[in-house]
């Protein structure tokens, strides 16, 4: 671990989880213990897969959710069009027999 410019570079040491706090990073859990910061690059590379897979996720899961809020909502606004067109396809079916009994008794 060494200073380079007020920046704290630590080096052969695995990121278990970044720590936030109200949606910023507060800090990293590392196995050399917990490291309090306020700005986190993950300057890994390639072995950086882990956390770039649970972030990927949580993303993922994010917009999954969002899309299935989106089709329920249309299959609801749907449901209503079709219950609205049948009220009035039926209400237009009363009227027309209604025509012709008072016709018919005429």
């Amino acid at each position: 671990m060494y200073w380079c410019s007020g920046v704290r570079f630590v080096e052969r040491c695995s990121v278990n989880q970044v720590t936030t706090n109200v949606g910023r990073v507060s800090g990293v859990d590392t196995t050399l213990g917990h490291i309090n910061c306020e700005i986190f690059v993950n300057c890994a590379g390639l072995v950086s897969t882990p956390i770039s897979c649970r972030l990927i996720m949580i993303i993922i899961i994010i917009i999954i959710i969002v899309v299935i809020i989106i089709i329920i909502i249309i299959i609801i606004i749907i449901i209503v069009i079709i219950i609205k067109f049948l009220q009035a396809a039926n209400a237009l079916c009363h009227v027309s027999v209604s025509n012709r009994h008072v016709s018919r008794l005429l």
